[in-house]
């Protein structure tokens, strides 16, 4: 339970440092606040995969509903079902 509803592995075969990447389930409205956001997703890696996941080296949010490039406020709406 958090608010990742996705959770991928997007770290190299190899070696290298290891990445995971996930989408964010929550409205738009609930996710404005950066730094609740940010301890809800450690919150919720650390409970999946231990301590150690609780001070990523980096923790990076792109909320694409807030990018002028890619959204409109149309995008912050709810959907309850697919557009025609």
């Amino acid at each position: 339970r958090g608010p990742l509803m996705e959770i991928h592995d997007a770290s190299p075969n190899d070696t290298g440092p290891s990445a995971l990447f996930g989408f964010v389930g929550v409205p738009p409205h609930k996710r404005q606040d950066q730094s609740f956001l940010q301890r809800e997703i450690k919150a919720q890696l650390t409970r999946m995969f231990g301590p150690l996941a609780q001070n990523p080296d980096h923790l990076i949010i792109k909320d694409w509903a807030f990018d002028a490039g890619t959204a409109t406020a149309q995008d912050h709406a709810p959907v309850f079902r697919h557009p025609a």
